[in-house]
């Protein structure tokens, strides 16, 4: 069994797009022979909504990211620079 989501089309007007507005209230349990299945609907708008807020939040993010890195890149350099001068830690005698 695959666990990769098929996309289906529905017209509107059929039985089946009138199931659908059903199941935006409630859950639907569908039946047949000997396998069951449950329905329920995804507002793909409210998913899409949300996803854009997050890509906004990430490019603000973005400048003030950057500047932190340097910040890392001069700490490191400083660092090296310490071990090769052999320097003791300034709580070391």
């Amino acid at each position: 069994m695959s666990t990769e989501l098929k996309r289906i089309r529905v017209s509107p007007g059929g039985e089946l797009a009138a199931l659908l507005e059903e199941a935006i209230d409630t859950l639907l349990r569908i039946e047949k022979d000997r396998w069951q299945s449950r329905l329920a609907v995804e507002d793909q708008r409210d998913i899409r909504a949300d996803y854009d807020l997050e890509v906004e939040a990430v490019r603000e993010a973005i400048p003030r990211t950057t500047e932190s890195w340097s910040d890392a890149d001069e700490m490191i350099a400083a660092m090296y620079r310490a071990h090769e001068e052999d320097s003791q830690p300034i709580s070391r005698p």
